[in-house]
């Protein structure tokens, strides 16, 4: 095979825009360095544009070299954006991918991606002839281009160019009904045009449902718009952000949620789970006990955290209460009515992995991802520290990050990430169904030191390039292929670091704080873990011994076995064949009552001795990891103590946990954290 003679840079940079495909054509010209991309002249690059038209490259492809060359011109000052990232299963940006999905225009992906149209920066910055090339490739391709146009131009519009500017000369005579088709008043509130604005608003800022049959606001004689008949969970969520929708005017929107993508969206979910919460009832006094689903009561939580003003819990629960009232207790229509998409959350995001007091962890059931919703100004860095470790081969590549969205509360970001199946806490206190209990069902001894080798290179690796965790604990390490060939990746980058300086600087020192932090934190939460492992087994089977033994000193049983034993000896002469009768019935009902009470201690019995030997087992796997991770810490940190590297070590956890709490405050107080290395 003959090796490439283009440079490595430039042909990253090709495949980061999607223009490899350039690449025969480039090296037949004689570019092979991004230098000398950068150096051509315009004419150069006209003639080079002719060419790429010529071989049958659409106007994507030409304007994406244009940009690429400005690129190579002046230096990138960023390395990672979020319409630069193509997404795993789309040969578009994860900007421009999603934004159709949000408007059910999927079928559009294939036809861009032919034209070269990759990212929504491409599709803003096309011309007026570009525009309406595309336009005769949606009308031959069976589209409506008018109608397709329009939604193309909600999607990249900034308020800086009009529709009407924006669509090509001839549909804009042709087809105005389409340019005027976002200006019309919704059918529902066709007799008052302010109710439209008010509702259309509602909509915009995620405070009302997109599909709802309610109207929110009613004009009054005056003409002045009131909120008297808007429900009353709305109303809550416009005071938590804090603004009034109906000041603004001139947006008017009419969006609504399909009864197709209701059924969509009941197809992808797999799993509900709920929350109880308790508020108490304004009218009774009351206190109120609700089971609310998690993602009603995280969406709305998120709404409070954007608005920059403290709520409380007991408020919070009241109004995801009323949401849920208002769309008559189902959780489909509850979520759509929070409109997700204002918080840069998928609409098929339906589960939440995980919550905090910044951010909230969805998963996406279409795209199998995991979106990460940040109410955080640091967001970027935390992403660049991720693909930092993706890099060093410690996480999985980021997906996307999207934003930044400015809210009252702060600044809104969302990172699109692949999804973790098993973490090292779900490896360590796996259970199977044991019949009505669920029993420990541990990793095996082998399969324990393989992940232990694994966690102590991943360890060295991150020392090897620089890198801090800062949160390790059992849930954030995740283990791939644990049965056969172990792959350690830690996830939750929020208190992570890098370190670029000199290892001679104080950085040095830092860093060395930071690895400290890691390595013992993971000691500590694997003691922890045994700990609260055990206390819990064993509590579960004094639990089952105590019931055994309620089962044999039952008195019943014996009073009434002796009592149908006595009545079937006793000789009758005129009834004898009925007592037998009667006797044999009683005896043989007390039988199977006896055997079924028999059953359930021997099942207990061997639950008892079950989860003894589980739990032995489980022991020797904790004990496994840590004589690993203990084996490094004393050879590269110099920890020393008395006593066997065990969970149940004492003098082990001390030494431990003295030194944490130093390296602990030495990395939380360093620059290195606070991002001034």
């Amino acid at each position: 095979a003959v090796a490439s003679r283009m440079s490595s840079k430039l042909t990253t940079s090709l495949s980061e825009v999607g223009l490899i495909c350039l690449k025969p054509m480039l090296e037949q010209a004689g570019v092979l360095t991004y230098a000398c991309l950068g150096s051509l002249a315009e004419d150069e690059l006209q003639d080079f544009s002719r060419r790429i038209q010529a071989a049958g490259f659409g106007i994507g492809h030409r304007r994406s070299f244009m940009e690429l060359w400005r690129e190579a011109q002046a230096p990138r000052t960023e390395r990672f954006e979020f319409d630069d990232v193509a997404p795993i299963s789309s040969m578009l940006s994860p900007k421009l991918y999603f934004g159709l999905s949000r408007r059910a225009l999927e079928k559009l992906e294939p036809l861009l991606a032919q034209q070269g149209i990759q990212s929504s920066a491409c599709l803003e910055k096309l011309s007026s002839d570009e525009r309406m090339e595309l336009a005769n490739a949606l009308e031959a391709a069976g589209f409506d281009p008018g109608r397709t146009l329009t939604a193309l131009h909600e999607l990249i519009k900034r308020g800086t160019m009009d529709v009407q500017e924006w669509l090509p000369p001839l549909l804009s005579q042709e087809s105005p009904d389409v340019i005027n088709a976002a200006e019309r008043p919704s059918k529902r509130l066709k007799a008052d045009p302010q109710t439209s604005i008010a509702s259309a608003a509602l909509v915009d800022k995620g405070l009302a449902s997109p599909f709802s049959e309610t109207v929110l606001t009613k004009s009054n004689k005056s003409g002045a718009a009131s909120n008297e008949h808007a429900p009353k969970a709305l109303l809550n969520l416009m005071k938590l952000a804090g603004e009034n929708p109906l000041d603004e005017s001139g947006k008017q929107w009419d969006r609504r949620v399909s009864r197709e993508a209701i059924d969509k969206a009941i197809t992808l979910v797999k799993v509900a789970p709920a929350e109880v919460v308790r508020f108490k009832d304004k009218k009774s006094g009351k206190f109120i006990d609700a089971r609310i689903p998690t993602v009603v009561l995280a969406l709305v939580r998120l709404h409070a955290a954007c608005s920059g003003k403290h709520v409380a819990d007991d408020r919070i629960a009241r109004v995801a209460f009323e949401v849920m009232e208002n769309q008559a207790y189902d959780p489909i229509r509850a979520f759509f009515s929070l409109c997700p998409e204002s918080l840069l959350c998928p609409p098929s995001a339906m589960r939440v992995l995980g919550s905090g007091e910044i951010g909230v962890v969805f998963l996406d059931e279409a795209s199998g991802t995991v979106v990460k919703i940040m109410l955080e100004d640091h967001a970027k860095s935390e992403y660049e520290i991720f693909c930092s470790f993706a890099d060093a081969g410690l996480a999985a590549r980021p997906v996307a990050l999207q934003g930044p969205e400015i809210v009252p509360g702060g600044v809104l970001y969302s990172i699109h990430m692949e999804a973790i199946k098993h973490t090292l806490s779900d490896l360590l206190q796996a259970s199977i169904p044991c019949g009505p209990r669920h029993g420990l069902s541990p990793l095996t001894l082998v399969a324990a030191e393989r992940v232990a080798k694994e966690l102590v290179r991943a360890f060295q690796q991150m020392w090897d390039n620089r890198l801090v965790h800062g949160d390790l604990h059992l849930n954030n390490v995740a283990v791939k292929n644990y049965e056969t060939q172990p792959m350690i990746q830690f996830i939750d980058f929020g208190r992570s670091a890098r370190s670029i300086a000199a290892s001679q600087s104080g950085a040095g020192q830092a860093l060395r704080a930071g690895h400290e932090q890691d390595v013992f934190r993971f000691i500590i939460e694997l003691c922890d873990s045994f700990g609260e492992l055990q206390w819990t087994k064993q509590d579960q089977m004094k639990e089952c011994e105590k019931e055994i033994k309620e089962l044999q000193r039952s008195k019943a049983v014996k009073a009434l076995s002796e009592t149908i034993s006595h009545s079937a000896a006793m000789p009758s002469l005129c009834k004898g064949v009925q007592i037998k009768l009667d006797s044999l019935s009683l005896a043989s009902t007390t039988v199977q009552s006896e055997l079924h009470e028999a059953r359930r201690v021997a099942g207990l019995q061997a639950f008892i001795a079950g989860e003894g030997t589980s739990l032995q087992q489980a022991e020797a796997a904790y004990n496994a990891i840590l004589l690993a991770v203990v084996d490094y810490a004393c050879t590269k940190l110099d920890l020393s103590f008395t006593g066997p590297p065990s969970c149940t070590n004492r003098h082990l956890r001390q030494a431990v946990e003295k030194r944490r709490k130093l390296s602990c405050n030495a990395y939380f107080k360093s620059s290195l954290f606070w991002g001034f290395d």
